[in-house]
């Protein structure tokens, strides 16, 4: 219940209307840009974000082992089960496991932390697109999400944000993906790539 109701009060704190990434000036230009290309009979609708529009779930750290080669597994989890009882380490991932069973986004820099005016730009696709496609980057690999009506996390889709890295920056995937496969599952619609 604790988790829960720390959840409650960071996603409140997204969704708090008052904060906005791109402006209403913005919102309506997307409104009528979309409109007005699906209208006119064009096929795909395409936004270009700095920012990722995704939920950026974070995977459980207590249940990655599952991702992995069936021979990895228990010695993954072995490993993980360490670490999540650490003290300090520890602290770090029990937090994110915490944030993947309450499906709170890591990220709250890009529009995550703006769920209101997300759920406004998504609406707007769902309204005025044919087929919306967001292109976005400002993280260190490459990923792909199906992004729902209303910022939810399952439902009627309503756009696909392809995100992309940055051209020097090392990524996770170098990291971690050697254990875990090419793609691993990012949660509700969400995708880590290698690159």
């Amino acid at each position: 219940d604790d988790i829960e109701q720390v959840a409650g009060n960071v996603k409140a704190k997204m969704n708090d209307p008052r904060y906005t990434m791109i402006g209403e000036e913005m919102v309506e230009l997307v409104r009528e840009t979309f409109a007005a290309s699906k209208q006119s009979g064009k096929p795909w609708q395409m936004m270009l974000s700095p920012t990722l529009m995704g939920p950026n779930i974070n995977p459980n750290p207590a249940t990655m082992s599952e991702f992995a080669p069936p021979e990895d597994q228990a010695e993954i989890q072995s490993a993980m089960d360490a670490l999540l009882s650490a003290p300090v380490a520890g602290l770090f991932l029990r937090i994110a496991a915490a944030m993947a069973i309450t499906l709170t986004p890591w990220n709250r820099d890009d529009f995550n932390g703006f769920a209101s005016e997300r759920s406004r730009i998504l609406d707007i696709f769902r309204r005025d697109a044919n087929n919306a496609l967001v292109l976005s980057g400002d993280l260190h690999d490459s990923w792909l999400w199906q992004l729902y009506e209303g910022g939810n996390h399952t439902g009627i889709p309503v756009a696909v944000n392809l995100g992309g890295p940055g051209v020097t920056a090392p990524g996770f995937g170098r990291s971690f993906l050697s254990a875990f496969g090419r793609i691993v599952d990012d949660g509700p619609g969400g995708a880590l790539v290698e690159e």
